[in-house]
């Protein structure tokens, strides 16, 4: 079948409502009202009704466009030109509604209490702009993401719940760190001379944490601490944010050992990886997710390596049951004990760590120490402004 593409002259109709073309129509036509009615097989009244700018069926509307030979775009315009102002505001508030429901799990977001409603849409989008500082919900679309090559978490025409949930909290780190807006330039080489001494600030469980925080903020890496998001699946993410590397890190475990662990874990990523990440702009170390691009048991190594070296790895194995012994390795190596520990699990086999755990775990404190001023919760305190705000005070604090 041949098709034919349409002649449209739509020119001459441009900024007109239906009523006003239909009114041009008639005088160009030399037309009587009856005379268009009987045109378009339809009785005068409902041609007075849509010269009034009142609705009119979609079946009629075809014809109008193939009487006046004009195109469904202009059709469409000429509709909006009519509408009133009231209905017109609506149309933007159903348009912002699809974007909310295109790009939110909302579920997800009213259990973390970011938003108090799933139905009223106002008061959706008021939470949500006020979480990121936004004056306009559409902003969010401006926080354009990059996927990592060869991994799960490509980004989807239409997401998932999970997917959405996911992009939710990258997004907000993004944000987060922008507003922070380090202005430290990256030094490679003092990272490098900074993580020969690292371990020393292991041994002082309050405040040790938060000091190599303020380090590497100095070093231009900037760091944050978030209670763990199940629907990421993430334990750290490294990003680029404004040419700079920014860390995030979840309490994945709530284990002292293990942030530390993923602190070097995604340091690794900041003194190896630096070039891919220009291109993906973050890379998130997950469990299940794996990039191709990516070593995530070479970045493990480096981190049970920076604690403890291979060549002292065979003294642990045969000291672990002895709790003098491992206390005499950390003071040789001047880390805390739980780290001592917390290297032989992280590089032992799954069997081994199930039966181990709860043998070592008197050993091993929580995160809570250390963590119990520095973390950065934004979603606690709706705002990610006002999270902002509490870690520069922090890193002020650290300073005097």
């Amino acid at each position: 079948m041949k098709i034919v593409k349409e002649d449209f002259t739509d020119s001459k109709y441009i900024d007109l409502t239906i009523g006003e073309m239909l009114y041009a129509y008639m005088e160009e036509n030399n037309l009587s009202q009856s005379g268009l009615a009987a045109i378009l097989d339809i009785n005068r009244k409902t041609l007075t009704s849509i010269l009034q700018g009142e609705d009119l069926k979609v079946s009629l509307a075809i014809k109008i466009s193939k009487l006046l030979n004009i195109s469904s775009d202009s059709l469409l315009d000429s509709f909006t030109l009519q509408v009133r102002e009231e209905e017109l505001e609506y149309f933007d508030f159903t348009k912002k509604v699809s974007f909310i429901l295109e790009h939110f799990d909302l579920s997800e977001l009213k259990a973390s209490k970011i938003i108090s409603s799933l139905t009223d849409y106002r008061e959706i989008e008021k939470d949500i702009c006020s979480y990121f500082g936004f004056k306009s919900i559409t902003e969010y679309a401006d926080l354009v993401l990059k996927a990592p090559l060869f991994s799960k978490s490509k980004i989807s025409v239409r997401p998932s719940k999970e997917q959405k949930a996911q992009y939710f909290w990258i997004k907000s780190n993004l944000t987060s760190f922008a507003e922070i807006g380090n202005k430290n330039e990256y030094n490679r080489t003092l990272l490098i001379e900074f993580l020969k001494r690292i371990g020393t600030l292991t041994k002082n469980v309050e405040h040790g944490f938060s000091q190599a925080q303020y380090v590497l903020y100095q070093l231009g890496i900037t760091v944050i601490v978030q209670s763990y998001i199940s629907k990421t699946k993430a334990y750290g993410m490294t990003m680029l944010v404004n040419d700079k590397p920014c860390i995030v890190i979840t309490d994945m475990g709530k284990q002292y050992y293990k942030l530390w662990f993923t602190l070097l874990h995604e340091l690794y990523h900041v003194l190896e990886d630096l070039e891919y990440l220009k291109t993906t702009s973050y890379h998130i170390s997950d469990i299940e997710n794996r990039d191709l691009f990516v070593s995530e048991d070479t970045a493990d190594a480096f981190a049970r390596e920076i604690f403890i070296p291979k060549d002292k790895m065979d003294i642990l194995n045969q000291s672990i049951n002895n709790s003098v012994k491992v206390d005499k390795i950390s003071d040789m190596l001047d880390i805390h004990p739980s780290i001592v520990y917390g290297v032989y699990l992280d590089s032992a086999d799954k069997k081994v760590q199930t039966r181990d755990f709860p043998r070592f775990s008197k050993y091993l404190p929580t995160s809570s120490i250390a963590l119990k001023d520095i973390v950065f919760d934004a979603i606690g305190q709706k705002s990610i402004d006002t999270a902002v705000q509490k870690l520069k005070k922090n890193l002020n604090i650290l300073t005097a």
